[in-house]
């Protein structure tokens, strides 16, 4: 039996094929799904959604017939429906603080917590209070309303005509439900609402068959039926009760979190990469290749920088590696003993950091102060302090997202040469520059080591592959460690990334998103008091000056997540010494996230 569970998110909804006779995903389609912010308060879309809907089921069953329809949603969203199944008022978002604005009254109405066993909640996450503000704010409308139903039975409603409730959503911190008498709460009757509630069935009846004007849109068979739907957190529970696990827990949080901590594109990989390791896969034999990669793909990355840099590298100088985390450890151990000193910005990326100590070199901190980037000035007066054996920096950098420019870079390739101080470019964020074309630290010297990795741009953080540029004389040291420490790296990853080279289209489509999300953060963060502290040039980060608001980025940053629910990384992982000033803000997320995250921040901060 394939049934379609319909399953609408506060961030995504999807529409997914299972197959019950294994329990198994077989398709599914997806949508990002964000509240409407506009009059006469923030709502969702349903019609968007609606259409959504059926054109996904449209879609899968041309692909595999569909016995049934399942539905589950998030909670704390009720619908208010005319006779005609018109709306009668937009369906609220619960995180509008609209209903705060009532909060005294509706504290004097609301049943006790003994009765229903619901907590008081801000904004709408009761849905109780929801219906009381839209009452008290919206009273002619609200006449107008001839049945309340949970979210999950308005979809069923609307694909079949049948109205109904289900106590999943009604007891979920509503103040609705008594779930000790399995009936209506004294809101309900207090505020004369019984009359509107739809009939309580349970999750798994069969509301009727799909619409005969819906089988005709989506070509689904006459009898498909409908099932009444549940919460999605129920949902979540159900796998659990049917497995023999151990006793266990649940836990909802009820509210979801928009991230904008991690940096890690929210794309997947280009389809032609995908493709390739799925063909990779299907052949079957996947082993180890030469230590510093397969041929194919060290062609592949020199032809890259003939294309993109005009420079001709040799293939022979491109060692392959498990992620630039690989890579640093390459070069460190390449490049460096124990004692040496190794100048690195301030902020900047950790990993650096603890890389190195861990194998015993000393890290020069260089504090940027009111500098976006490292440039040839601070090397000469590190090393005059105590000479230098290393520099590494990063264009685009991480946190900042600030490019070095060309002229400056060459300065600061051309004064680490004179000095005999050897050189590491991270270039790990290279074609996510926004005001300028990328340039390369091997244009300024022969002995630059870089780094680069599929990570960032290519989006393929998890597929662990990345690349070093080596002067010659370190081609063979790599070599060798690599082969010690590595062996190689997946060749499944290498065969795919061969085909990354060739997705620009799609990809450039991902940085144009990134742009629209460097234009808002730019113009809402300082509104907001996040002054920037660096330009914003590339990658995908925003680096905030946060002492408008706190000196402790890191206590900031936790209460931000607990009651703003938007995660954020305070800057004492980049800078040890003043991070407690700075947070740095990833817009490599949907647009969609980026303005909720924003919205969420603003209503906290007042």
């Amino acid at each position: 039996m394939i049934v379609a569970v319909i399953d609408i998110g506060k961030t995504n909804a999807k529409v997914a094929l299972v197959d019950l006779a294994t329990l198994s995903e077989i398709a599914l389609r997806r949508v990002a799904n964000a509240p409407v912010r506009q009059a006469p308060y923030p709502h969702h879309d349903v019609e968007a959604l609606w259409t959504f809907i059926l054109n996904s089921l449209t879609d899968l069953n041309r692909a595999r017939r569909i016995d049934a329809i399942s539905i589950t949603t998030h909670g704390a969203t009720g619908v208010l429906v005319d006779a005609a199944g018109e709306l009668a008022l937009p369906v609220l978002d619960y995180e509008f603080d609209g209903p705060d604005q009532l909060a005294a009254d509706y504290d004097a109405a609301r049943p006790p917590f003994a009765e229903t066993g619901t907590p008081r909640l801000p904004i709408g996450l009761n849905l109780g209070a929801q219906f009381f503000w839209q009452q008290k704010q919206f009273p002619a409308e609200f006449a107008r309303a001839a049945t309340m139903l949970m979210y999950p039975q308005y979809w069923a409603l609307r694909l079949t005509g049948v109205a109904a409730n289900e106590v999943t959503s009604l007891g979920c911190h509503t103040d609705l439900w008594n779930p000790w008498t399995s009936d209506y709460s004294s809101l309900v009757d207090r505020m004369g609402w019984r009359r509107l509630m739809a009939p309580v069935r349970p999750a798994r009846d069969r509301l009727g068959p799909i619409l005969p004007e819906l089988v005709r849109r989506t070509g689904l068979a006459p009898q498909t039926p409908v099932f009444c739907g549940l919460h999605d957190s129920n949902a979540s529970l159900l796998p659990h009760l049917l497995s023999d696990a151990p006793p266990f827990s649940v836990v909802s949080t009820g509210t979801w979190v928009v991230s904008m901590a991690v940096g890690q594109p929210s794309d997947p990989a280009p389809a032609g990469v995908r493709e390739a390791a799925a063909a990779a896969l299907r052949h079957g034999r996947i082993g180890y290749t030469d230590a510093l990669g397969l041929a194919d793909l060290r062609k592949a990355i020199a032809e890259h920088y003939g294309e993109h840099y005009g420079i001709d590298v040799a293939p022979s100088r491109i060692a392959v590696t498990t992620g630039s985390s690989a890579a640093f450890n390459l070069a460190f151990l390449a490049m460096f003993d124990p004692g040496d000193r190794v100048a690195i910005a301030a902020p900047g990326y950790p990993a650096y950091r603890n890389i190195m100590a861990a194998l015993g070199i000393e890290i020069v901190e260089i504090e940027l102060g009111a500098d976006a980037y490292l440039h040839a000035e601070h090397l000469k007066s590190a090393h005059r302090d105590k000479p230098l054996k290393g520099v590494l920096f990063a264009s685009p950098a991480n946190p900042t997202g600030a490019v070095i420019p060309a002229d400056e870079l060459a300065a600061l390739v051309k004064t680490a040469e004179e000095l005999g101080i050897g050189v590491i470019s991270d270039e790990i964020y290279h074609r996510l520059a926004y005001a300028a074309p990328d340039v390369t630290a091997l244009a300024h010297g022969a002995g630059v080591t870089v780094i680069n990795s599929f990570s960032k741009y290519y989006c393929m953080t998890g597929w662990r592959i990345g690349w070093m540029v080596l002067p010659e004389e370190l081609v063979r040291p790599v070599e060798r460690i690599a082969q010690s420490l590595y062996i190689s790296p997946p060749e499944l990853s290498q065969i795919a990334a061969i085909e990354a080279f060739k997705a620009t289209e799609e990809l450039e489509k991902v940085k144009a998103r990134y742009a629209l999300n460097r234009d808002l953060l730019m113009k809402r963060l300082p509104e907001l008091g996040f002054a920037l502290a660096a330009p914003m040039d590339g990658a995908f980060y925003a680096f905030c000056d946060v002492t408008r608001h706190t000196n402790d980025s890191m206590a900031f940053a936790r209460k931000m997540l607990a009651e703003a629910h938007v995660a954020a990384t305070p800057g004492r992982d980049f800078d040890p010494q003043q991070g407690h000033r700075t947070m740095r803000f990833s817009y490599a997320g949907s647009h969609d996230d980026m303005v909720e995250a924003l919205a969420r921040i603003e209503r906290w901060l007042k």
